[in-house]
C-alpha cells in the first residue's frame, strides 16, 4: 500500500470515527435541501447521515448552467431532463450529460451526471430527488475550484435564494456569501472534499456547515 493509499484510508477512519459523530450530534435542522455545482452536497449528506433531499448528487454544473439553473431554480426542478447529444461542454470521459429548460422560455442548461453510466437510472434518480427539495429550509453552495473570478462570485450574491454560500480562495469582504477558505490563495482550493492533514478533516471543514443549517448563519 502507498503512502498516498494509506494517507486517505486513515483519514476515512477518523473521520467516521471522530468528525462525523460530533456534527451528527450537533445537528438540529436534519430537513434541509442542500443544492451544490459538485460533490461537495454529496460528502456533508454522508458526513451528516441523511437523506439525499437534492438531486444534485453525483452530477456537476459548469459556472453559467448552475447559476441560470438557480436563477430559474422552482422552474427547473418541474422541468423534464432530456438526453443531451450534442453538449455544449464535452466530456472526457463517458458518461451521461443532460439538458433542462427549452431554449425559450427557459434557458438551455448540462448537467453532467459523472457518476453515472445507466441513463435511466441517472433520470430516475433525478426525478425522485428533485421531488423531496425543500424549498422552505433551503440551502446553496457554490464552490470555486480554480481562482475565484469576482464577477462569478458577484453573480452568485446577487441570486434571490436566502441561504447561500461560496466558497472562495482569497477574502471578499464585500460579498455576504463568501468565504475563504485560507491556505489556497495561489493555487485554487481544488477539490472542496479533499483531505487535508491526517484528522479527517476535509477543506470544507473549515467553515461550520452544521451552525449554518442550524442557524441559517455564516459565522
Amino acid at each position: 500500500m502507498n503512502i498516498q493509499s494509506f494517507t486517505s484510508r486513515w483519514n476515512a477512519f477518523m473521520r467516521k470515527t471522530f468528525v462525523m459523530p460530533r456534527m451528527r450530534k450537533r445537528l438540529e435542522n436534519k430537513n434541509f435541501s442542500l443544492i451544490t455545482n459538485n460533490c461537495t452536497g454529496e460528502f456533508i449528506y454522508h458526513d451528516l447521515g441523511l437523506r439525499f433531499n437534492s438531486p444534485t448528487i453525483n452530477l456537476f454544473f459548469y459556472k453559467d448552467h448552475f447559476f441560470t439553473f438557480l436563477e430559474h431554480l422552482e422552474e427547473y426542478l418541474d422541468s423534464e431532463l432530456k438526453i443531451c447529444n450534442n453538449p455544449q461542454h464535452t466530456p472526457e470521459i463517458e458518461y451521461p450529460v443532460f439538458n433542462l429548460g427549452d431554449g425559450e422560455r427557459l434557458p438551455l442548461i448540462e448537467l453532467h451526471f459523472l457518476h453515472y453510466h445507466d441513463v435511466a437510472e441517472a433520470k430516475a434518480i433525478w426525478e425522485k430527488r428533485s421531488a423531496r427539495v425543500n424549498l422552505k429550509n433551503l440551502f446553496v453552495v457554490f464552490a470555486f475550484c480554480d481562482d475565484t473570478d469576482e464577477a462569478w462570485l458577484a453573480r452568485f450574491d446577487a441570486i434571490p435564494i436566502k441561504n447561500k454560500l461560496a466558497l472562495v480562495n482569497r477574502p471578499f469582504p464585500q460579498y455576504k456569501s463568501a468565504f475563504c477558505i485560507p491556505g489556497y490563495e495561489k493555487t485554487g482550493i481544488g477539490g472542496s472534499g479533499d483531505y487535508v492533514g491526517l484528522l479527517g478533516a476535509r477543506k470544507y471543514d473549515a467553515f461550520d456547515f452544521v451552525h449554518w443549517f442550524n442557524t441559517t448563519k455564516i459565522k
